[in-house]
């Protein structure tokens, strides 16, 4: 693994944005996106953000919380005449927004008016209207348009999260590189119970 590897990963951490980190790093998003793959197939180790680690060795290294991001404070029971603002995502976190509107609503999810690609750009389409984004956001997230961010709750009260994951396999013949990383991330990513 490269020295810059390492950096990579330090700077996810910090930083849970891709574009950000490309930025840091001087790095396009596509550069890093394929190192971030390429370790993950060399090293048996991968960051997931899922619930789905059956089978794996896990450690917990983010957790964060969903939210409805709008310009000013808006009643959710609004949200259906609203224009919905969309990034690209996972499906994991798509069916965890598609649930919550679900059990709030009784309808599936709107197309949304807007797909703005990248997270970033959505929050400037926010910040310019009467728009709103549903998403995940970490506990260390720079409100950089001061946006306003209503928690979604289930109808228990209890606010929507997402947890992410390093998982690897557990193996004698391990490589050193494999053990160096899942050493940095149980001393250093990992959040503690």
């Amino acid at each position: 693994m490269r020295d810059s590897d390492w950096k990579i990963i330090y700077e996810l951490h910090q930083n849970p944005s891709i574009t950000k980190v490309s930025g840091l790093l001087y790095k396009s998003q596509s550069a890093i996106t394929k190192r971030l793959q390429s370790m993950e197939g060399k090293l048996d180790a991968a960051f997931i953000r899922s619930d789905y680690t059956a089978g794996v060795y896990h450690e917990l290294v983010d957790h964060t919380a969903a939210y409805c991001v709008t310009r000013d404070p808006v009643d959710l029971d609004a949200l259906p005449s609203m224009e919905q603002v969309a990034y690209q995502t996972n499906q994991k976190t798509i069916g965890k927004i598609e649930a919550w509107w679900m059990e709030r609503y009784g309808t599936t999810l709107p197309e949304p008016a807007e797909d703005a690609g990248y997270i970033e750009f959505a929050f400037r389409s926010i910040a310019a209207g009467n728009r709103y984004l549903l998403c995940f956001l970490p506990d260390n997230f720079v409100n950089e348009f001061q946006l306003t961010l209503t928690p979604l709750l289930a109808k228990d009260g209890k606010q929507i999260t997402r947890d992410s994951w390093f998982i690897y396999k557990k193996e004698k013949n391990r490589r050193a590189v494999v053990d160096e990383l899942i050493q940095y991330v149980e001393k250093h990513v990992k959040i503690r119970g």
